[in-house]
């Protein structure tokens, strides 16, 4: 192939498509393109040898008490566990979610995960003190520890008649080593006996659980 030098414009001409033997442009040619040369569409880049790339929060679930309930030391709550309804098409999980039986939480992949206990309710006494806790056992419930604790009271206010509606959050993060094992539960302490609130279609005592990342 004949190649023809165009002093005028300083081109080189007689190249055909393809014309380039193999080889003659080394990488460091191609690295030392200024960015503003490149243009046009790229190819498609398979992901398929890429590492480092995360999924962001995968697992995020919401559950409730769905009903009132009236007691004074309830270690843990055990009953009444649903997701909430909402209404409509909203939804209240991401992925596969929790697992319950009997008040205790399961989770569904390892990795470390942000608990949030809300606790809510109204109260008509003077009454010492209301807690919600979180707690976690790390060997399939042989021992549980306290690993989070709201409080608040109504403290000595008259008159005794009047109605006191407050709520307590407790959070924590887990990290969750083994699926089998590492399990939750929700405990509520008061005074004196106090009306927790409950509803099916709302977040009034319940819990959240977002997995942030692995562990």
């Amino acid at each position: 192939m004949a190649l023809t030098f165009n002093g005028s414009n300083n081109t080189i001409g007689g190249l055909a498509n393809g014309g380039l033997p193999d080889g003659c442009i080394l990488d460091a040619d191609i690295n030392g393109m200024a960015a503003s040369k490149l243009s046009g569409a790229l190819p498609a880049i398979s992901g398929a040898s890429l590492t480092g790339i995360v999924a962001g929060i995968t697992e995020a679930d919401t559950w409730v008490v769905n009903t009132d309930f009236s007691d004074d030391n309830v270690q843990p709550i055990t009953s009444n566990w649903a997701r909430p309804s909402y209404g409509g098409s909203m939804s209240h999980q991401l992925g596969t979610g929790m697992s319950e039986s009997s008040g205790v939480f399961s989770f569904p992949s390892t990795g470390y995960y942000l608990i949030q206990f809300k606790a809510v309710y109204w109260d008509n006494s003077a009454n010492a003190y209301m807690r919600a806790y979180i707690e976690a056992t790390p060997d399939n419930g042989s021992n549980y520890h306290n690993i989070a604790l709201a409080r608040t009271s109504n403290g000595h206010q008259n008159p005794p008649s009047m109605n006191w509606e407050s709520e307590m959050i407790a959070q924590a993060i887990l990290d969750v080593q083994n699926t089998t094992n590492y399990k939750v539960r929700f405990n509520v302490q008061a005074g004196q006996d106090v009306n927790w609130q409950g509803d099916a279609t709302r977040v009034d005592t319940g819990a959240y659980f977002i997995r942030l990342g692995d562990t």
